[in-house]
This record gives C-alpha cells, sequence and structure tokens, in this order.
C-alpha cells in the first residue's frame, strides 16, 4: 500500500517561464515640466490649505454650517 505522503510521481523540479522585462518608458521634456507645474500648484494649494487652517483670522474661515444673519 502507499505511504501517507504519497509516493512518487513527482517530474522533479519545476521550472518558471521567463517574465519578459518591463520596458520603462521615459517621460518627455513637456511631460516633465507639465509634471513639476502640477506638483508645484498641489505644494502651494496644500500650503494655502494649512495656513489657512492655523491662521482663520488671515482670510478664509472654515465653518460648521450657515453664520449668516438674513
Amino acid at each position: 500500500m502507499g505511504g501517507v505522503f504519497g509516493g512518487g510521481g513527482g517530474g522533479g523540479p519545476k521550472v518558471e517561464p521567463k517574465k519578459p522585462e518591463p520596458v520603462v518608458e521615459k517621460p518627455t521634456q513637456a511631460q516633465e515640466e507639465a509634471g513639476a507645474k502640477m506638483r508645484g500648484a498641489r505644494r502651494r494649494g496644500r500650503q494655502l490649505l494649512s495656513d489657512s487652517r492655523l491662521n482663520p483670522e488671515m482670510g478664509m474661515q472654515e465653518t460648521l454650517g450657515s453664520n449668516q444673519n438674513l
């Protein structure tokens, strides 16, 4: 009778098929400049938001509802 762990039938070590190397595309100069502009705008936007939260008396104020008197 056969053993508990199965007996034989293995075909040797399994070999995985080689995967092709991913092709890395470099951005063009125009794409680099557009990305830099977007990053700068995002950074400035974050700075403005954090400034308005830290100094609410300087301009926009965060409100939780409508405090307008009609």
